[in-house]
């Protein structure tokens, strides 16, 4: 019976450590590639830029029946001094049922390369919001924006095209226009912009690389000197 009995735990004794580590090496070398075969090389996705945008040298006016107001009609905080926010506050109380648009000029172009989208948000209700990317004898560029009534929020998505116009060398500036139907502006408008860039994941370096890591650990634990239960000191 005894006979019987080791010659079972004979036929199932566990393969050395050295063997399933090595195993273990042919899976992975095997199984990376096809992970890696199965996805795209990279994955990109929206991410929220850091950093916000210059407002050193911005300027804001604004119109009154199609008229530009007097300079010094309109009072501004900027993001700077305000928490993030824009601030306009008109001066002379008379103009603001007849405000039909604010303007702020003076962003840096290069604020806007590698924008993949924009959100802003105000406390007024604008009939429409424009990005306009001009220059010295160049036609101005105009980026629309998209107001979503569920989120209140205007949304400006920057394709190719635009992408093209804010990289090229005769395109300088940006002015952000914001129109109201007349009667619709507020005495002190709040706007918050934020702008989104892109980032790209490469999940295939990733697994590649981890790949690599994992061989080298099977490497170790199939050595005399390590092996899954810890490390193994032979005395001499």
């Amino acid at each position: 019976m005894n006979k019987i009995k080791n010659n079972v735990k004979k036929a199932f004794t566990l393969p050395n450590n050295a063997v399933v580590m090595s195993m273990m090496a042919v899976i992975l070398v095997c199984a990376a590639p096809a992970v890696v075969s199965m996805i795209d090389d990279s994955y990109t996705t929206d991410v929220s830029v850091l950093s916000t945008f210059d407002d050193e040298d911005i300027t804001v006016n604004y119109k009154v029946s199609e008229e530009w107001a007097v300079p010094g009609s309109l009072s501004m905080l900027k993001p700077s001094e305000n928490n993030g926010s824009y601030l306009f506050a008109a001066n002379v109380a008379d103009d603001v049922p007849l405000i039909t648009s604010i303007t702020i000029n003076g962003f840096e172009i290069s604020d806007f390369e590698n924008l993949g989208r924009i959100e802003m948000t105000t406390n007024s209700a604008p009939s429409a919001i424009t990005f306009y990317v001009g220059g010295d004898g160049v036609t101005s560029h105009s980026i629309p924006g998209n107001y979503d009534a569920d989120t209140q929020v205007w949304n400006f998505d920057l394709d190719s095209v635009d992408r093209a116009k804010i990289g090229s060398d005769g395109y300088t500036s940006v002015i952000l226009t914001m129109r109201y139907t007349a009667g619709t502006a507020l005495s002190a408008t709040e706007l918050v912009i934020v702008p989104y860039g892109t980032m790209t994941i490469s999940y295939g370096e990733i697994i590649i690389g981890a790949t690599g890591v994992l061989l080298l650990i099977c490497a170790l634990l199939a050595t005399p000197w390590f092996s899954t239960s810890g490390l193994t000191i032979r005395r001499r």
